[in-house]
């Protein structure tokens, strides 16, 4: 949440259970650049939504390709919005707009066979644990993240330059390529 002398700051995280890799979990702290450029589109509160998108983009391009290629993926998130977005593969919200356009290009880089995408309640949405974990004390937090496996790097997409503008998208794009 937004306060009067401080710019909302978020967390993202996700869980990925592998049938060959098993369980990995990641986590990052949105990028205060995002604040900037959110803001230079619409000042607001929060932005859960986009957090929760660039969460999504993240859990694909944090993984290596070879994890996902060929197979079918299931993505739960526990936020309607995003989820209508990503299904459509549109959002009426501009900066919203780009990053499910992201997902899709990171989808399709990929080569996953299949991709189902549905809500889940946030109480029984194991990535809200990772997401977390900046609130949590260190015995929380080894307790929480012990049935979620080993930890893989979260990567946010590089969405914007330092002073908050939009990158090209092919500057966004190299950002989740990942080679």
């Amino acid at each position: 949440m937004r306060t009067k002398h401080e710019a909302p700051s978020g967390h993202l995280g996700f869980v990925i259970y592998h049938p060959e890799h098993g369980r990995h979990y990641g986590y990052a702290r949105a990028p205060d650049e995002w604040v900037k450029l959110f803001d230079k589109i619409k000042k607001r509160d929060t932005y859960i939504g986009q957090y929760e998108l660039a969460a999504a983009l993240a859990a694909v391009t944090s993984v290596p390709a070879e994890w996902l290629r060929g197979r079918p993926v299931e993505l739960w998130v526990d936020n309607s919005g995003a989820v209508g977005a990503l299904v459509k593969g549109y959002s009426g919200v501009r900066d919203c707009a780009r990053i499910v356009n992201m997902f899709h290009f990171a989808i399709a880089r990929a080569r996953i066979s299949s991709l189902w995408i549905d809500y889940v309640p946030s109480e029984s949405n194991p990535a809200d644990v990772p997401s977390r974990l900046h609130e949590m004390s260190e015995a929380e937090a080894k307790e929480a993240l012990s049935e979620f496996g080993s930890v893989t790097e979260m990567t946010p997409p590089k969405l914007s330059d330092e002073n908050g503008d939009w990158l090209s998208s092919i500057e966004i794009a190299k950002s989740v390529w990942r080679a």
